[in-house]
């Protein structure tokens, strides 16, 4: 058996709040000693954490646009190389939610360059433990019973802000970047270091890296242990399982053991900004186990009388706890809800684009959030939405995340430190739109699957 090497293992950015939830716990449940800061530390409380091998910093970048970018990503960018780690990640989400104009990873890209120098980049969306594959430069994602192309997928295909119309990583990328990109695909991963070489030689600042099952995770993740100290890679959290898969295979981290289930949540409430249908069915699920449906008038929360939709939110969600029944609090049910047209008509009168009247929504939610922390009414909160969980979690006093226990892959449970380091962690769970089983929400409450 090896040890893992000194220093600090991989450092990452995350271009949302669920994906950068996603990779610590990969990381976490795998046994590593793994940190997640919800914004940039001081230097004491990164000191809170100073056994963690691993460190990733939240963001929101996937839901702004190139200059936002320009402006926030450069300081995200330099914690992360003050980390001096082996490795440096730009988190993407799986299924490469990104255009041009918003969450633009080739800007982002070119962004990070300036940081951490000009050498190649790998380009890793794929994930099998999340069921996200590449295949010959193709990106595919399940969906039910199905596997799709995301330019075929019923959820993706149909993102309200960046809907995916292009499958092929490498064109979807040349949208939003004037790099050559390479792809390296399935037959050569037998020869990965060699054909990289190859790829790179040709000219290619950004490699794209076929990945259709776990045995190829072990060949992707000695790549990039082999990469020059410091490099960066863009990827979703496939990177920390080709990481993992290293590190198991060399010893240096043995298998974790079973988690033992946190048990039922005393006083939880449910948060959802997501339009997705899979969140539809799990607000339906969550709703015939007993959660108490309290909606939030997003639309209101658009206007002057935002303060006042928050605060009768908050008193429906307090009257369901104190009926021992958990607040669901959505903006919407789903993307038929008649309140999704309300809500785009109120924005567009009041001359607001979709990402900043997202950002108002989520903000209400955090503020309802909040309030609910303040009253010491819940001790576990589960967040529906990856640009919803960003803005609700900013709400809060909120310094840092670590695992707690895994539940479905990619939305475990975790607690949630404050900036006052003798406040009682809460226990939080966040989702992308697409992410969780059908029970989502009742498995959250219970603590297990």
């Amino acid at each position: 058996m090896t040890s893992l090497p000194e220093g600090t293992l991989l450092a990452w950015y995350g271009d949302d709040f669920t994906g950068s939830a996603a990779v610590m716990e990969e990381l976490a449940f795998a046994g590593l000693e793994t940190v997640l800061f919800l914004r940039l530390p001081t230097a004491d409380e990164r000191q809170r954490f100073a056994g963690a091998k691993a460190i990733g910093l939240a963001g929101t970048a996937r839901a702004h646009g190139p200059a936002w970018m320009a402006d926030h990503l450069p300081p995200a960018f330099a914690f992360l190389k003050s980390l001096d780690a082996a490795l440096n990640l730009y988190k993407i989400c799986s299924t490469l939610d990104s255009s041009p104009d918003i969450g633009s990873i080739g800007a982002a890209i070119g962004l990070a360059r300036a940081t951490f120098g000009e050498g190649p980049v790998p380009v890793f969306p794929a994930s099998p433990k999340m069921d996200r594959f590449q295949c010959f430069g193709t990106l595919f994602a399940r969906a039910g019973d199905g596997i799709y192309r995301l330019d075929r997928h019923p959820v993706v295909s149909r993102h309200p802000v960046t809907p995916m119309d292009e499958a092929d990583v490498a064109r979807h990328l040349s949208r939003q970047t004037d790099e050559a990109i390479g792809t390296l695909m399935l037959p050569d991963l037998h020869r990965i270091e060699e054909a990289w070489s190859d790829l790179v030689r040709q000219g290619n600042r950004l490699i794209t890296i076929d990945t259709a099952r776990e045995g190829d995770l072990l060949p992707c993740g000695r790549l990039f242990t082999s990469l020059p100290h410091g490099s960066l890679i863009a990827g979703s959290q496939g990177v920390a399982e080709a990481l993992v898969a290293v590190w198991r295979a060399d010893g240096s981290l043995p298998t974790a053991g079973p988690h033992t289930p946190v048990g039922q949540s005393r006083a939880m409430v449910a948060l959802s900004g997501s339009l997705s249908p899979t969140t539809s069915q799990q607000i339906a699920e969550a709703l015939n186990d007993g959660f108490a449906f309290v909606p939030l008038d997003a639309a209101a929360c658009l206007g002057t009388d935002r303060q006042g939709a928050v605060d009768a939110t908050t008193q429906a969600a307090l009257t369901a706890l104190s009926d021992g029944r958990a607040p669901l609090i959505a903006s919407a049910t789903g993307p038929d809800d008649p309140a999704v047209a309300i809500f785009k008509a109120t924005a567009q009168a009041a001359g607001l684009d979709a990402e900043e009247a997202n950002m108002k929504v989520g903000q209400a939610l955090g503020a309802v959030l909040g309030q609910l922390v303040a009253f010491n009414a819940i001790d576990r909160v589960a967040v529906a939405g990856g640009d919803t969980s960003g803005y609700v979690l900013k709400q809060l006093d909120a310094l840092a995340l670590t695992g707690l226990v895994p539940l479905t892959p990619g939305a475990g449970l975790y607690r949630l430190h404050s900036t006052n380091a003798d406040e009682r962690p809460l226990e939080v769970s966040l989702k992308g739109g697409q992410m969780g089983s059908p029970r989502y929400f009742s498995e959250v409450r219970a603590g297990k699957i």
